[in-house]
């Protein structure tokens, strides 16, 4: 068990970065049971409360005899992640797979890398099953379709976004602009998708202009992954306007929640998953680095209610100072500005623990709030 609790089975035909399929032999049969035996015996006598399995199965061919064997033996046992990859016959696994899902109210990840979408019908008895699970009170977290989808991808991809899922992994399905809609109309519904990985697609400049727009209506996606993508610094920039802003009130209505890995340019954007420390962690960056002179662009604060005063000190410990230098460097590309001394002391010279102090003798030296004072 590892520390989630859960017991891995991991059947596997890879040998040294060499995949060959295991093709069936009926004198496999009596071992297929005993793997279908010993699932259920664990599930029920053996599993301690909390207690789950993980199934991975690759690069294996399973004919319908065995699909027959396996099928309930799943539905009924304790898995909370299930994974056939590179399983064959693809187009014979839509049934097998709905079913399961359907039944087995303890998977809360399914991997289907390189098993073969090739139409919507063959990814709806799954998507029917989820949404028949969710309203059984049963959500499943995680759902990797990774080198899955062939033809018909902007259906597929349809199907698949009105499914209600944590975690949703689409990499390297050669996702292009003319699929990307049903994506982007997922992402700006503020669904309840957490993490959304896109990478080694075909995406362009426009396709991040488009994911960054409907970044701005959402609020609940923490993570999206752009690796590997045809993206040049016009995409990134645009990305980066979605979740930063050189201006104090634009930014207040950028997104403060999602983190988009795999570009360094945006990798301590949103870094935290407080949404709270990240809009801190802007604003202040965009207080320090606008200065002219001191530590603070004190006419930013001139506007702001001196009994505000002290809570603004206050939420200083909220910052995540480690993202600060890689944040005032966002700001400055936003801003057409150049790094100075002074951006350098800000970000690297202080002590965190000092930084409030240094804080209050800003504000006691240009008598921003005198009457804080008095």
């Amino acid at each position: 068990l590892d520390d989630d609790d859960v017991l891995y089975i991991h059947l596997s035909f890879e040998c040294d970065g060499i995949y060959h399929h295991a093709h069936h032999d009926d004198v496999m049969i009596p071992y297929w049971r005993e793997l279908a035996n010993a699932l259920v015996h664990w599930s029920e006598f053996r599993a301690r409360k909390g207690d789950r399995v993980g199934l991975i199965l690759e690069y294996i061919v399973l004919p319908k005899k065995v699909r027959h064997i396996l099928r309930p033996a799943i539905a009924v046992s304790k898995i909370r992640e299930l994974g056939l990859c590179s399983v064959e016959p693809s187009h014979e696994l839509k049934d097998f797979l709905g079913d399961i899902m359907l039944t087995n109210k303890y998977i809360r990840r399914l991997d289907l890398p390189n098993v073969r979408i090739e139409s919507v019908e063959h990814i709806e008895p799954l998507t029917r099953a989820i949404k028949a699970r969710l309203a059984n009170g049963h959500h499943l977290d995680t759902l990797v379709l990774a080198s899955c989808i062939g033809g018909g991808k902007l259906d597929i991809l349809k199907e698949v976004s009105t499914c209600k899922i944590g975690s949703l992994f689409l990499d390297d399905n050669e996702i292009e602009t003319e699929c990307l809609a049903p994506i982007t109309e997922l992402i700006a519904s503020n669904s309840p998708l957490t993490r959304l990985g896109l990478c080694d697609n075909n995406l362009k400049d426009a396709d991040a202009s488009s994911i960054a727009d409907a970044l701005k209506t959402n609020t609940r996606l923490d993570m999206i992954y752009l690796d590997g993508n045809e993206l040049t610094e016009v995409g990134e920039l645009a990305l980066l306007k979605s979740t930063f802003d050189s201006d104090l009130n634009a930014c207040s209505a950028t997104n403060h929640i999602c983190h988009v890995d795999g570009k360094e340019s945006l990798c301590d954007v949103n870094y935290s998953l407080s949404s709270r420390r990240n809009r801190v962690s802007k604003y202040f960056t965009i207080l320090t680095a606008s200065s002219a002179e001191n530590f603070y662009n004190m006419d930013i604060l001139r506007n702001i209610p001196t009994p505000l005063m002290p809570r603004l000190l206050w939420m200083t410990r909220y910052c995540e100072w480690e993202c600060l230098p890689y944040l005032t460097d966002n700001y400055l590309e936003l801003s057409g500005g150049q790094r100075q001394d002074k951006h350098d002391a800000w970000d690297y010279d202080l002590n965190e623990d000092n930084r409030e102090l240094n804080c209050m003798f800003e504000f006691v030296r240009s008598w921003t709030a005198p009457s804080l004072f008095a």
